[in-house]
């Protein structure tokens, strides 16, 4: 408990900003990729995404899947799903705090992955 108080003490200046964007915008901003098979050992892919609200990096994640994938669409199509769980957690938290949120953009570089997850 000690070295926890010290270490509280010694970094109370150091911590996250937040500003308004100057257009008045309130957007999180989603970012989400995944290799195929990246990890050849268990033949499983890494899965990762970032959460960016008012130009901070409020939550992220990079991990191997659970499952193993047999095609690249289904590995991103899966790591869409994980950070949609995310995001739908974060947005309670945020209307929880009183943030509206304005918009969310999803950045991926697979349309096919998209496609699935809209429908």
């Amino acid at each position: 408990m000690k070295w926890i108080l010290q270490y509280i003490k010694g970094t109370i200046d150091i911590g996250l900003i937040f500003k308004k964007d100057v257009t008045g915008k309130q957007e999180c901003i989603r970012y989400v990729d995944s290799d195929y098979v990246g990890d050849l050992d268990k033949c499983r892919s890494i899965m990762g995404y970032v959460f960016i609200l008012f130009q901070v990096p409020v939550s992220w994640r990079s991990t191997l899947q659970s499952t193993i994938t047999l095609q690249i669409t289904e590995a991103k199509y899966m790591t869409m799903t994980e950070a949609m769980k995310e995001a739908i957690w974060l947005q309670g938290l945020l209307d929880n705090l009183g943030i509206d949120q304005d918009l969310l953009k999803i950045s991926c570089d697979s349309m096919s992955a998209i496609y699935l997850e809209k429908n």
